[in-house]
């Protein structure tokens, strides 16, 4: 009965054994797993978004959120991109046109702390502060939008009525300007940011 009854303890003992192996080689197996998937949900991918370059900014308005940001509601003016859609052109203010696509921007966000992104319309192209500079009259610039801090930003109110916004590098702690008010050409540049400063105010518009 005792050679038995250690027979039993044994076979318990190598079961228990046995489970305790499997478990951990299941944990060991599901811990990577795990961290691989949250990396993978953690890292922002290039936006995918349709390429439709005959349509003009009213399609990417109505069909895709994309919006005119407007410097000033009673000029019309709005961001575009100098020389067209290309790498490391200056963002400049140019009159509202429904009929180019370069006229309005895609708010990307989804990178923590109120960060936003600007994609330009029909491109892969987003805002950015050239050089990832600190210096203030920095131009605004387009190039691919692989988000580094110099092409994230924040959203602030600007303090002057209306629902203005003041755009805020989140690399340097500047705030999108304009080098020449109104007038059509501005070049957008970053400035210490001014509260209730009519130049650093920006309004969206459907």
């Amino acid at each position: 009965m005792s050679g038995r009854r250690a027979r039993k303890e044994r076979m318990n003992l190598n079961l228990v054994r046995s489970i305790a192996l499997i478990a951990g080689a299941l944990m060991a197996v599901s811990i990577p797993l795990a961290a691989t998937a949250q990396a993978s949900t953690s890292a922002k991918a290039a936006p995918q978004r349709p390429a439709t370059s005959s349509e003009g900014c009213t399609y990417f308005n109505g069909n895709l959120g994309d919006r005119y940001y407007e410097a000033d509601k009673d000029t019309n003016l709005d961001w575009t991109a100098r020389s067209g859609a290309t790498s490391g052109s200056a963002t400049v203010l140019e009159p509202v046109s429904g009929s180019i696509n370069t006229d309005c921007f895609h708010l990307e966000g989804g990178f923590g702390n109120f960060r936003v992104a600007y994609q330009l319309a029909n491109s892969n192209l987003c805002l950015n502060i050239a050089g990832a500079s600190d210096a203030v009259g920095a131009w605004a610039i387009l190039y691919p939008c692989l988000y580094p801090t110099n092409e994230l930003f924040y959203e602030n109110g600007a303090g002057t009525g209306d629902a203005g916004l003041e755009i805020q590098s989140a690399s340097s702690g500047l705030c999108l300007d304009l080098d020449n008010g109104y007038n059509r050409g501005s070049i957008l540049e970053q400035k210490n940011c001014v509260f209730g400063d009519i130049y650093q105010s920006w309004f969206v518009s459907d």
